[in-house]
């Protein structure tokens, strides 16, 4: 039989093929991922590269990787560091223009620790994407975190010739309620002030108009005012961190006046809340000269001009000094104090022009004799303020100047020159020193001596009476004549030494002698320094060395 051959067709194809097939779609997909699917490349600017590392550390928004430093090398200036980075596909809407960039680390600051998950995973660039339409490819990455802000919030300047300085950072507040950040603090040279970067966020921004005040809120404040010692302290918070507080102070410019402000607005910033000093529109104002006889320490800018108790006003200028005044050239006998009368402090709905108000006080000046006078407000720190009364006693001296001062009208004043507790007290005791102290105990020392001899007169007188009587009652003398004789010895026996009236007298007289022999070293002092009734001087006034030794020679 014959043998059928039977030819089988091999298989075109091997299941070994497809590992390489595999491999090339691996190979295919990885190189497209490489180089056609890649991220944007963009460069970033440090000023140091402290914990960045090229290929590890990452670039994270909101705690999610989107891209990598690949490469990190020096500027060509050798200032800077700059770093190549990798960003992940899909992530180019966050490299805009206005975004920010910068290294996120462990920090210790006045809002607390923060950072702490990098003690594990190392430092890492955090990166806030911007709103910007443009893309950009170049970025500086910041040291420390930007502040957040926002569109509705106000970037203002400060400028403060304050002592104090405030860290950028600290918390700006508002009625002790945070409501901003201090950006940056840099001095100028120039104008020698301090230079305040800060941001109000929303809605406290809406409060900030052209009357708002800043102030210094850290610290203790300590000030002498003429109601005494007065304490201004700020939270325990403010104390320890520090910061800026702003207000909108009532006293200052009506409401009507002040004005929103806007962008890069410039404010005053106060060194503490009691340092500001209230503003008032110069066309509700009325300016006043008043002449002294004497200068008057006790009077100083910002004291208090009362008219039938309620403040109107205050000293501007004490002493006021003309523009080109020559201080020794034009001497005058009188002291001019500039006080300002201000409608706002005590009549907020403008009842009355300020015309009419200055109509008013001319009549009153005329007519009821308006005029000004210095008087104490605080014994212990020696304040003083103006008070404007009607003179009505006859004779009262007063300092009329009908003229203008210097364009300034004047309100008379009254000339007195002894109105301060130190001048009463050198008026009391200069009489007191002018009395004729040792005269006076002279005459007290005689009369004792007279008073003495006196008494021993009458103990004789009344011895002789007595001798009398008896020899009347043995010559049987009527009992009418008797009983007179005894009623007169009963008088005269009341001033003798041994009575209870002769005793109080001396005693009296005694007491006399000695208060007189204790004032007179007192005057005698006090006719030397008439101060020594207030503050003590018991130590000698100290001799020069030289004088001493030519003393000293002069003994040997």
């Amino acid at each position: 039989m014959d043998k059928i051959l039977t030819v089988k067709k091999e298989k075109l194809y091997s299941f070994i093929w497809t590992v390489p097939i595999v491999a090339l779609i691996i190979a295919g997909t990885l190189i497209y991922r490489s180089h056609f699917n890649k991220g944007p490349e963009i460069t970033l600017i440090l000023s140091k590269a402290d914990g960045i590392e090229a290929g590890k550390t990452a670039i994270k928004a909101l705690s999610v990787n989107v891209g990598k430093i690949e490469s990190i090398t020096l500027s060509p200036d050798r200032k800077n560091v700059i770093a190549t980075a990798r960003m992940d596909p899909g992530t180019e809407d966050l490299i805009r223009e206005d975004s920010r960039f910068w290294i996120q680390k462990v920090r210790i600051d006045r809002q607390g620790v923060t950072g702490l998950d990098t003690l594990l995973s190392g430092y890492y660039i955090e990166l806030s994407p911007g709103n910007s339409p443009r893309p950009s490819k170049m970025f500086s990455v910041l040291d420390d975190p930007p502040i957040a802000t926002d569109d509705r919030g106000l970037f203002l300047t400060l400028h403060s010739r304050s002592f104090k300085r405030v860290a950028p950072g600290s918390i700006l507040k508002f009625k002790g309620i945070e409501a901003g950040y201090i950006i940056d603090a840099n001095y100028d040279f120039q104008k020698q002030i301090m230079t305040y970067r800060v941001f109000v966020s929303y809605p406290f921004s809406k409060t900030v108009d052209s009357g708002t005040k800043f102030w210094i809120s850290s610290g203790i404040t300590f000030s002498m005012g003429p109601d005494g010692l007065k304490v201004d302290t700020d939270s325990l918070e403010n104390i320890i961190s520090g910061g800026i507080s702003f207000d909108n102070i009532e006293g200052s410019l009506n409401d009507e006046d002040d004005v929103p402000v806007k962008n890069d607005h410039v404010f005053t910033l106060y060194n503490d809340r009691t340092s500001i000093v209230p503003t008032y529109a110069s066309s509700r104002t009325l300016d006043y000269v008043i002449l002294l006889p004497y200068p008057d320490r006790g009077l100083q800018p910002e004291s208090p001009v009362f008219f039938q108790g309620v403040q109107v006003g205050v000293v501007k200028r004490a002493p006021y000094f003309p523009e080109n005044y020559r201080l020794f050239h034009n001497y005058s006998k009188y002291t001019a104090v500039l006080i300002s009368i201000q409608q706002e402090r005590y009549e907020k709905s403008s009842l009355e022009t300020i015309d009419e108000i200055r109509q008013d006080i001319e009549h009153l000046i005329r007519e009821k004799n308006l005029t000004a006078s210095v008087e104490n407000m605080n014994m212990l720190t020696g304040k003083k303020c103006i008070d404007l009364l009607m003179v009505e006693a006859p004779g009262t001296e007063r300092i009329v100047y009908n003229a203008p001062y210097h364009g300034y009208p004047v309100i008379p004043s009254l000339d007195k020159s002894l109105n301060t507790i130190q001048d009463d007290l050198s008026r009391f005791t200069h009489k007191l020193a002018t009395l004729p102290m040792e005269d006076l105990a002279n005459n007290v020392n005689q009369l004792l001596k007279n008073f003495q001899n006196t008494a021993l007169e009458i103990n004789a007188l009344t011895s002789n009476i007595n001798a009398i009587a008896d020899k009347l009652h043995k010559e049987n003398i009527s009992h009418e004549m008797l009983s007179t004789l005894k009623e007169v010895q009963s008088i005269l026996a009341s001033y003798n030494s041994d009575s209870a009236l002769y005793r109080d007298l001396s005693q009296a007289v005694k007491e006399l002698n000695s208060t007189l022999k204790g004032v007179k070293p007192v005057v005698s002092k006090v006719n030397e320094k008439t101060n020594s009734l207030v503050f003590s001087y018991d130590r000698q006034d100290p001799v020069p060395a030289g004088k001493k030794e030519k003393k000293e020679n002069k003994k040997k």
